[in-house]
């Protein structure tokens, strides 16, 4: 299994236009072979930052993912929204249960 975390900074007058932007795009992405789980949540504090949660069966899922032209998109579209260059970290691991 893999976890991605992306910690994302707004452009503050992008807020609402991020937000629906991956809103639509975690219904496509959900729709992936391997994809678990797509979550975005936003700070309580500081509502232009946000947090991007995915789960994937494996890292192999992922790649598909991360090549196909709905990434390549997704970038295009939500790069000049970001103040910041976006966080993130990538963790391979098990479940034990």
């Amino acid at each position: 299994m893999v976890m991605i975390q992306v910690k994302i900074e707004l452009v503050p007058e992008q807020q609402r236009a991020f937000q629906d932007y991956v809103q639509q795009e975690a219904l496509e992405v959900s729709r992936y072979a391997g994809c678990l789980s797509f979550e975005l949540f936003q700070d309580v504090n500081v509502p232009t930052h946000f947090l991007l949660h995915e789960v994937w069966q494996d890292k192999a899922s992922f790649e598909n993912y991360r090549t196909s032209d709905l990434f390549q998109a997704s970038q295009k579209q939500l790069t000049p929204m970001l103040a910041a260059r976006p966080d993130s970290l990538y963790i391979d691991g098990e479940v034990f249960n």
